[in-house]
């Protein structure tokens, strides 16, 4: 880590650790404004293997193999920290390339009838994955949440507030890209966080461009160079 503090500045250039295969990389600084201070900060984390972070947290299995990268950034102006960390806007780019997912949570995200017959095996490979979020003051949006493989596109859209504990996402699978036998019914979380409700969606998921240009403008070029971004 290099840092220094000088008056009305705290200012750190450079944060850099190794943790479960992944490397993190970040910079920031908290500095005197009109009204309480100001703060920026930026994260790339790059690498996370999902497997090893599976085992190392100890949880349940995974029906995906890859790595991981993520980028975020966030911005805030506050009369203390404490208030310039509740209002903060945050914006993440999570994006993965060359992995593979279990082609059995291809099927059961699109309602694939074969699955009451048989239950398919191995793994099918992942074109793009990419997660966008977007939060302010402790709510924002997830949009979207689209994974594109060899067997079907998952997609999904939604909304989340931290203060208040809820969640509201819908996910579904593309039907021109799943099989002739899949229904494609998506389904939707809502509810408590800790909690929420998982059940069939009479919504769609979004498949359409997501916009971007609420992003700061660094995660802006992050979502830019994802194939995951369009809908095709």
């Amino acid at each position: 880590m290099s840092a220094a503090i000088t008056p009305g500045l705290i200012k750190v250039d450079e944060l850099a650790m190794t943790a479960f295969g992944a490397r993190l990389q970040a910079f920031g600084q908290s500095e005197a404004a009109d009204k309480g201070g100001r703060l920026s900060a930026q994260a790339t984390v790059s690498g996370v293997d999902l497997q090893q972070l599976r085992r190392e947290m100890g949880a349940g299995s995974v029906p995906m193999q890859g790595r991981l990268d993520a980028q975020v950034a966030a911005e805030s102006v506050g009369e203390t920290l404490e208030g310039a960390v509740r209002s903060a806007h945050v914006s993440a780019v999570v994006a993965m390339a060359g992995g593979s997912i279990s082609r059995d949570a291809v099927e059961k995200a699109s309602t694939d009838l074969r699955q009451l017959f048989r239950t398919p095996k191995g793994m099918t490979p992942v074109t793009c994955l990419l997660g966008i979020v977007d939060m302010r003051a402790g709510a924002g949006t997830v949009s979207p949440l689209r994974i594109r493989t060899a067997s079907g596109t998952i997609a999904g859209q939604g909304r989340f507030d931290l203060y208040r504990n809820q969640i509201d996402v819908t996910i579904g699978s593309q039907a021109a890209t799943t099989s002739d036998f899949a229904l494609d019914i998506p389904f939707r979380i809502s509810g408590p966080l800790s909690n929420p409700d998982v059940r069939p969606s009479s919504g769609k998921a979004t498949l359409a461009t997501a916009d971007i240009t609420k992003l700061l403008p660094a995660q802006r070029q992050a979502a830019r160079r994802n194939p995951c971004l369009s809908a095709r």
